[in-house]
């Protein structure tokens, strides 16, 4: 791509300023595309001047976001940063308010057919909504006691078909639970090894430490408490725990 602009070959290259700085050249390049209203061929310019992999967020850097904010909203989530998790969770809360299907006395009169759709539609707009990929959701029938699960190679959301199916209360909070857990599962994967959109660096470091130092610590393996105290454990547990008291103490 940088061969198309003869004479700046080196002064629009990378940097490792690059998170706080830009030059006229990076700026005048990336301007291009914003001018050209090009939203796919914006984030290539980017991601091609940027020293990180994964690229973070195309707007992570200030001067760049506001470059690119008169097409804002034309570029896919995916490749913007996501918002604090106080307004993901939020902003999820909200989401699952408006949602009729989703209300604990609707949500009874389903069919298995419509549930599953059901948590489809809510796993396409939460991934939106936390700036990821969306994940096909798979329901199996897993032993008791196991909710679900997300697999970071297959890129999907496995739900345990009985609590989904089931027609209590518990039930119905656990299937929830899980799908926002599993989902928080997917953003941390996302970030990890697709674009780091998370707008706390550290904690991005944290869950890297976490699946790639000392590796993801299995219940069956290491036990329940080494488990449960993993930095992805305890972040994904705490996100789904906050989405869920927000949506049901606004449904009360």
């Amino acid at each position: 791509m940088l061969e198309d602009f003869e004479g700046l070959e080196y002064s629009v290259r990378p940097s490792e300023d690059f998170k706080d700085s830009i030059t006229p050249a990076q700026s005048e390049y990336i301007n291009e595309c914003v001018e050209g209203e090009n939203p796919l061929a914006l984030v290539d310019r980017i991601d091609e001047l940027s020293p990180y992999q994964p690229p973070k967020g195309i707007d992570s850097n200030a001067e760049i976001a506001e470059i690119v904010e008169p097409v804002k909203d034309k570029i896919d989530s995916k490749y913007l940063e996501a918002p604090a998790d106080l307004e993901l969770v939020q902003q999820i809360g909200d989401y699952l308010v408006g949602v009729d299907v989703l209300k604990f006395e609707n949500w009874q009169a389903l069919s298995s057919t419509e549930r599953h759709q059901a948590l489809l539609d809510a796993e396409y707009k939460i991934a939106e909504i936390e700036h990821r990929e969306f994940c096909p959701i798979e329901l199996k029938e897993l032993p008791e006691g196991h909710y679900g699960y997300y697999s970071p190679v297959e890129k999907t959301i496995t739900l345990n078909a009985r609590y989904v199916n089931g027609s209590d209360f518990v039930s119905y909070k656990e299937t929830l639970d899980t799908l926002i857990h599993e989902g928080r599962h997917a953003y941390q994967d996302y970030n990890m090894t697709e674009r780091e959109v998370h707008p706390r660096g550290g904690e991005v470091t944290n869950w890297k430490w976490n699946e790639y130092q000392i590796g993801y610590r299995s219940a069956e393996l290491y036990g329940f408490e080494e488990y449960a105290m993993q930095p992805v454990e305890t972040d994904a547990r705490a996100f789904a725990e906050d989405v869920l008291s927000a949506y049901l103490n606004i449904t009360a």
